[in-house]
């Protein structure tokens, strides 16, 4: 096994170790918040916009340009990649303001000193005719050097920060020896989509390690089934063009649910592992079963188990040991380096869902609505469930693995 492997493995358990996958506490005193009515109505007294320029405020997601429809330059995530953008940033004052183009329900998620303090998105609503400008004000309780990490949630663009600056200053963040993160998902890794306000599991599972992270989702996509034109292969072919952060040190796979049944899409995903088994070498791949809720599963039995059998084939034939494959529908998981755990069921049991329980499995609580996608708040949280299975069974894997 590659050293370099070998050591991203032991920070991966090391995080996972001490993690608990839990809601972090928020700052105390924790920062308010305040949108201004539009562009023009900024609060900063002497404000002056920082662009967001510098390669080094942008962690993991490659940047593209545009410009608004107030004709000024915004930054926003490669086209087609379905990611989020990820700023981060030094700051030594006491208040800024996120300048963007705004879009109906526009939101970010913010973390201070790694700590994410808002309990849900900061939402927005914009009006439904068209994009516009919106300023967010964070006020701190004092002046002190804080890093600021912004992921915004719109598909406008984020042009930088306005800040006082005979008294203030933005620095870029570099990450250094931060382990990256990349997770390829539909809709399960989505951020502010399908009900998912806290944010997708891959969001929580990268919040709780501390990772640095792109997320790569587009609802809908999956190994063969395409998104604007892209597919899982398309896009992390996309990211490796675009980015300045490859290989990443881990890579999280998710999907198969959208996924027809086959020849296509066993084709693609023999594909796609082939290009890891190429382009990355010195990442380790967690891969997850086509995540489905227990009622879809049995009304498709037949489909998903074909195509968990299509994933599990293609990852024994890479014949390296840098992989860990989490079986979602069966349960328990299996590793490059030849460890395994045996099946304990599904990871989502019985027929129900939180607005019609059956009493006969935990998708009674896990299951939204819809009958599809998980729930998402409080304590019948599906998101934050997926995130800390995951977290335990590839801890268990990892405490398997010869590398120390």
């Amino acid at each position: 096994m590659n050293v370099n492997i070998k050591y991203n493995m032991r920070v991966l358990r090391l995080r996972l170790s001490s993690s608990l996958m839990s809601e972090r506490e928020p700052m105390k005193p924790a920062p308010s918040f305040r949108w201004s009515k539009d562009f023009a109505s900024g609060s900063i007294s002497g404000a002056q916009l920082v662009p967001l320029d510098d390669p080094g405020f942008h962690l993991a997601v490659p940047i593209d340009t545009a410009y608004s429809t107030q004709g000024r330059e915004v930054f926003r995530p490669v086209n087609g990649l379905g990611a989020r953008e990820v700023f981060s940033f030094w700051f030594d004052g006491s208040a800024l303001e996120i300048d963007g183009q705004s879009h109906p329900n526009y939101g970010v998620m913010l973390w201070v000193e790694g700590a994410r303090v808002a309990e849900d998105l900061i939402v927005e609503s914009a009006p439904s005719n068209g994009n516009i400008r919106r300023q967010l004000r964070v006020d701190f309780d004092s002046r002190a050097l804080r890093r600021v990490v912004v992921m915004p949630r719109h598909f406008g663009g984020t042009a930088g920060v306005f800040i006082n600056p005979n008294t203030d200053s933005v620095i870029p963040y570099t990450p250094g020896l931060s382990t990256p993160m990349v997770a390829l998902t539909d809709s399960y890794g989505g951020f502010g989509q399908w009900g998912f306000p806290h944010g997708g599991a891959s969001i929580l599972l990268a919040d709780a390690l501390g990772f640095h992270f792109a997320n790569l989702q587009h609802g809908g996509s999956g190994y063969e089934t395409t998104n604007q034109g892209l597919n899982f292969l398309n896009r992390l072919q996309l990211f490796r063009e675009h980015t300045e952060h490859w290989p990443p040190s881990v890579l999280v796979v998710s999907g198969g649910i959208n996924d027809p049944a086959n020849a296509r899409t066993h084709a693609q995903i023999q594909a796609f592992f082939a290009y890891c088994r190429h382009h990355l070498q010195q990442t380790l791949l967690i891969v997850h079963g086509p995540w489905c809720p227990r009622q879809s599963y049995l009304n498709g039995r037949d489909k998903y188990s074909l195509i968990n059998q299509y994933i599990r084939n293609e990852l024994a034939n890479l014949g390296s040991p840098w992989w860990i494959y989490l079986n979602t529908l069966e349960g328990g998981w299996v590793t490059g380096w030849g460890a395994s755990a045996p099946g304990n069921g599904p990871w989502i049991t019985g027929t129900g869902t939180i607005a019609n329980p059956k009493g006969d499995g935990n998708a009674d609580v896990y299951i939204d609505a819809d009958g599809t996608h998980p729930t998402h708040e409080g304590q019948r949280n599906g998101v934050a469930y997926m995130a800390r299975r995951t977290r335990r069974e590839v801890l268990a894997a990892l405490q398997t693995a010869q590398i120390d």
